[in-house]
């Protein structure tokens, strides 16, 4: 089993922007929402492929500013296909957060 989970902090946007933000980068990386908890900032999807499925959790916090955390749990793939995952949803919130 793999399991991979990174914390990525963000200043000038509220907790409520990470969410939104969060859920567009989930969708844009094929992921499957499957609850959404927009009062608690949760996101939980999954993602299946050839080898099975990922499943994925998305926690965002106020701080200064607002934190987002992506968790990733596979029991049939590599800590490299998560870590690929991790970085391709976060390319996708530091897009949005740039403008």
């Amino acid at each position: 089993m793999s399991t991979i989970r990174v914390t990525k902090e963000y200043q000038g946007i509220s907790a409520d922007q990470a969410y939104k933000s969060s859920e567009s980068a989930l969708e844009k990386n094929s992921f499957e929402i499957w609850k959404r908890r927009p009062l608690g900032w949760l996101i939980m999807a999954n993602i299946e492929d050839e080898s099975g499925t990922i499943s994925g959790n998305v926690s965002c916090r106020p701080s200064n500013g607002a934190s987002i955390t992506l968790t990733l749990d596979s029991e049939n793939h590599e800590e490299s296909t998560l870590t690929d995952l991790v970085n391709k949803f976060f390319e996708v919130v530091d897009q949005i957060h740039e403008n």
